[in-house]
């Protein structure tokens, strides 16, 4: 039994942590994780696509910074609020000068914790999408696979959902005994 909603709870230790110590979260925006550090947050590029930015470890920051042509700005402070604005605006700015695609080719050469952030056409396309299998196909449409790898094992591909009502003999015939 593994259940998408009860791993994504487990996920959001910082929000328990903060309700734990004031009682309420942050508002979305305003955590470490969703946006308020300019290492952790995601940036508009020169074509209007975005690439995110999970640089929270120091040795991440430091190599992105020196990508991005301003190593002295791992040397700023990193903290939620005013503090770090000008540093985001910065980061900001750079990562407006090139597309998402530019971006993505140059930070691969840089341990630098960053990604494209891609629609779900460019995602059916991706690599390690492609690699892992994530996708298969039903009747020459995109459906996603089992996330759960188990080797050795194929799973069966799935098809279209049954019409409305056309599974309840077989799901309800066992009750009926």
């Amino acid at each position: 039994d593994v259940g998408m909603h009860d791993g994504s709870l487990a996920l959001q230790v910082l929000a328990f942590s903060a309700i734990r110590a004031t009682g309420h979260a942050q508002p979305r925006g305003e955590d470490m994780l969703s946006g308020a550090l300019p290492n952790y947050c995601f940036y508009e590029c020169a074509d209007g696509k975005y690439v995110a930015v999970g640089a929270l470890e120091p040795k991440f920051w430091v190599n992105l910074t020196a990508a991005l042509g301003r190593p002295d700005l791992a040397r700023k402070p990193l903290a939620p609020g005013k503090l770090s604005d000008g540093v985001r605006a910065e980061v900001a700015a750079i990562f407006k000068t090139k597309t998402r695609d530019d971006w993505e080719l140059l930070l691969l050469q840089h341990d630098a914790c960053t990604t494209a952030i891609l629609t779900p056409e460019e995602m059916l396309k991706d690599p390690q999408v492609l690699a892992r299998g994530l996708v298969e196909q039903v009747k020459g449409k995109p459906a996603p696979s089992m996330p759960i790898q188990f080797p050795g094992l194929q799973m069966p591909v799935c098809g279209p959902a049954p019409k409305l009502g056309a599974d309840n003999d077989a799901v309800l015939n066992p009750l009926r005994s």
